[in-house]
């Protein structure tokens, strides 16, 4: 988990050695919106990416 000076979740995910990030993996702005989603396999291979915008739309 990475948290922002002001204390907010920011990134959060499981690292998993030696492969590297596995499973889902998300991210946040300061205000709590999603901004992407990125999961991985067992492996650390990534399979599926999904960036929000604004109006939580996939882009």
């Amino acid at each position: 988990m990475i948290w922002s000076p002001s204390g907010k979740l920011t990134l959060q995910g499981v690292h998993q050695d030696p492969y590297g990030p596995v499973g889902p993996w998300h991210e946040w702005d300061e205000q709590g919106r999603l901004l992407r989603e990125t999961i991985y396999d067992a492996l650390g291979n990534k399979i599926i990416h999904r960036e929000l915008d604004e109006n939580l739309n996939i882009v």
